[in-house]
């Protein structure tokens, strides 16, 4: 199945009101990157020091917010939504769109975990 990834990158101090937003618009849910408090919580959750390189590398000033939507949802009229609504809060932001299959999205998670 294919389904059609928006994208949504936001400043990281716009992140509570882009997530409004977002929940509003997002068929399935979404998830979002970011990594400002990336070591704390590791610390609480894990009680390790070992964080991957590529994720102490990500920017800590840009939230990332991945929906997926079928072509029945209307991809391009979510986007619109969250264009008009992220405009009328004030929100600098950057929408992209693209194609992700559900074994990508079902077992992408894996990649973040590796064997120690």
């Amino acid at each position: 199945m294919e389904y059609t990834e928006l994208t949504v990158s936001v400043p990281a101090r716009a992140y509570d009101d882009a997530e409004a937003v977002i929940c509003m618009a997002a068929p399935y849910g979404f998830y979002a990157e970011d990594y400002r408090d990336l070591e704390r919580e590791v610390r609480e959750i894990a009680n390790i020091d070992l964080i991957d390189d590529a994720l102490l590398a990500k920017d800590r000033n840009v939230c990332i917010f991945h929906v997926f939507a079928l072509e029945e949802d209307n991809p391009g009229e979510i986007g619109a939504f969250i264009s008009e609504r992220l405009k009328a809060c004030g929100v600098d932001f950057e929408l992209k769109t693209g194609v992700s299959e559900s074994e990508d999205w079902l077992n992408g998670w894996k990649k973040h975990f590796h064997p120690i």
